[in-house]
């Protein structure tokens, strides 16, 4: 089996005459890894059938079930099948107890259960080389979910558009890597509801983009980052509030910052980039848990931002 990459996955599963013991399906690309844990149930009741799927299929959460209770699901034999699917979602929530019990199931596993464990963490080489890894990798498939490099997700956006009978000119595919959101599941939707816009057109292009996604509201995203990267804090803070107060996601907006800041990192030198990047993470948990006034939590990112080091001193933040 071994470690492989998240586009050669589904191919490389549909390639096997049975489904492996294990399946560990790890990074920090959401909407990519549930799209392929979702094809992973497909072609399992495809080859298997769809027999009492409520015996034969069954989905544990890595911080709320006892491992007890997963081992035992894991341990029974299918009914009416030759296999059965187990999955922990959020493996990596899981108390170290319980990955302790399965990492020593991987030692004598069940051959008539396929385990999948979601980690949905952020991959290191150090986790890949674990031994627990290696020893998955030997038989089954590890599969790393890579969040997409800035250079890669104009390619990327082509292929989407091109699989809906589209096609996207380079300018447009570019510009709508930079406003359509981090992960792939945001950028998809931001293709689908293009897609919708320009209809009977074959091709589309920079202008379409603009006017489907950028002109329907008075204070645009794009005003907004093109002020960042001027160098205008003040405006773009007015504008901020205007995308906050029409409905803008809080999140959408963290994310543009923190990418204005990686594509700036250059000319802010590394020390400003790294601690500006800590506080977008701390903003990140402050807006997912609620613990911040939205506004409050990104006019503070954005007045970091736009602060001058010190002449003789170090920079801090």
């Amino acid at each position: 089996m071994g470690i492989i990459d998240s586009g050669q996955f589904v191919q490389s599963l549909k390639g096997l005459k049975e489904f492996p013991p294990f399946i560990l399906l790890v990074g920090d690309e959401e909407s990519a890894i549930e799209e392929s844990l979702r094809n992973v149930k497909i072609l399992f009741k495809e080859i298997y059938g769809q027999s009492m799927p409520e015996f034969n299929m069954e989905t544990f959460h890595g911080e709320k079930d006892e491992a007890e209770t997963v081992l035992d699901a894991c341990l029974t034999l299918p009914l009416l099948s030759r296999k059965k699917l187990v999955v922990i979602q959020h493996y990596e929530k899981s108390p170290q107890r319980t990955k302790e019990k399965v990492e020593h199931y991987c030692q004598s596993e069940n051959p008539s259960t396929t385990l999948v464990l979601v980690c949905q963490s952020r991959i290191s080489q150090p986790f890949l080389q674990t031994h627990w890894v290696q020893q998955v990798s030997k038989k089954g498939l590890v599969v790393k979910f890579w969040r997409l490099f800035d250079s890669k997700r104009p390619q990327w956006i082509a292929e989407e558009c091109a699989k809906r009978r589209k096609k996207i000119s380079s300018s447009a595919a570019l510009l709508l890597s930079e406003i359509a959101g981090e992960t792939q599941g945001e950028m998809r939707s931001e293709i689908e509801k293009l897609v919708l816009f320009v209809s009977g057109k074959n091709q589309i292009e920079r202008e379409d983009v603009k006017q489907s996604i950028l002109s329907k509201r008075n204070q645009t995203i794009w005003d907004f980052v093109e002020k960042i990267e001027k160098g205008d804090p003040k405006s773009a803070g007015i504008i901020l509030q205007g995308c906050l107060d029409q409905g803008e996601e809080p999140l959408a907006m963290l994310h543009l910052l923190a990418r204005s800041l990686r594509k700036n990192a250059g000319s802010l030198g590394s020390q400003k980039t790294e601690s500006l990047l800590r506080e977008c993470k701390n903003a990140d948990r402050l807006l997912k848990s609620g613990d911040g006034t939205e506004s409050a939590v990104l006019e503070r990112l954005l007045y970091l931002y736009s602060l001058k080091p010190l002449a003789g001193r170090a920079e801090r933040l």
